[in-house]
């Protein structure tokens, strides 16, 4: 008999470590959705036509695929490596470059939130793993 899916919103029951930072991750990516959508929603009418649009969606969708890819790890029985949890830091890193290109390039106040990730690296992962 299967079991219902947990919600991402509870930590996993599981001790693995691994699945314990990946339910952190995926719980704040989603809310760092919820503050890009409301951010896109203000700034609608400042971006550089469609273009920009276009690619702070794309980003924004694979971001959802992504987080509903990861929620659905978390329900696995194999045990999250650490360097499941280096990818899911990496993809965040990649997208906060793409969100920070549309946003204004290195002139945006928001440049710090690097710090946030580079921070979590080196909470979440070992010395060799961080220094990615």
């Amino acid at each position: 008999m299967s079991r219902p899916p947990r919600s991402p919103w509870l930590p996993p029951a599981d001790p693995d470590e691994g699945k314990l930072w990946l339910s952190w991750l995926a719980r704040l990516r989603w809310l760092a959705l919820f503050a890009q959508g409301a951010t896109l929603g203000f700034v609608f009418g400042l971006l550089d036509g469609w273009e920009a649009l276009a690619a702070w969606a794309a980003a924004m969708g694979f971001l959802v695929v992504f987080n509903l890819w990861t929620v659905s790890r978390l329900d696995m029985r194999e045990e999250v490596p650490e360097s499941g949890v280096l990818v899911q830091l990496l993809v965040d890193v990649a997208a906060l470059t793409v969100f920070f290109a549309l946003g204004g390039g290195p002139d945006t106040p928001f440049l710090t939130q690097y710090l946030v990730h580079v921070a979590k690296g080196a909470v979440v992962l070992s010395p060799r793993e961080a220094a990615v």
